[in-house]
């Protein structure tokens, strides 16, 4: 493979349209996940509207591998069980769902993007000689 080029990995983590603790758990999943990949950063979120360390939506990105059996045991929808309800004390729900989506999208590093002329690129597009 062209020494370039690589995949890089996504992984987006999701409460949809839950509940704040569905938001909680997102968080608690960004945790476990960036154990997981060590290399994973954070390249985007959506806080919730009124919980701190609540997230709606999280994204992961790595250039590295993901281990498949990481992804085998994340992807999907994700049951998170918990005993103790702190945004709602003595709520009877204790099963909260989030989302998690793996995906790879090319990434051209930018060493190549010197060498190339993007003004004879467009000429040659219109179809003038060079």
């Amino acid at each position: 493979m062209n020494n370039h080029l690589n995949l890089k990995k996504y992984i987006q983590i999701t409460a949809g349209r839950g509940p704040v603790e569905c938001a909680r758990v997102v968080t608690l999943v960004t945790q476990k996940l960036l154990e997981a990949i060590p290399s994973a950063e954070l390249v985007d979120y959506e806080p919730h509207d009124s919980a701190d360390d609540c997230y709606m939506s999280v994204t992961l990105a790595t250039n590295d591998a993901l281990p498949q059996a990481t992804i085998d045991e994340w992807k999907g929808t994700v049951l998170w069980r918990s005993t103790k309800n702190r945004y709602r004390p003595g709520h009877k729900r204790s099963n909260w769902y989030v989302g998690i989506n793996f995906s790879m999208k090319w990434n051209f590093h930018t060493s190549i993007m010197p060498t190339y002329n993007m003004t004879r690129a467009v000429q040659a597009a219109k179809g003038v000689r060079m």
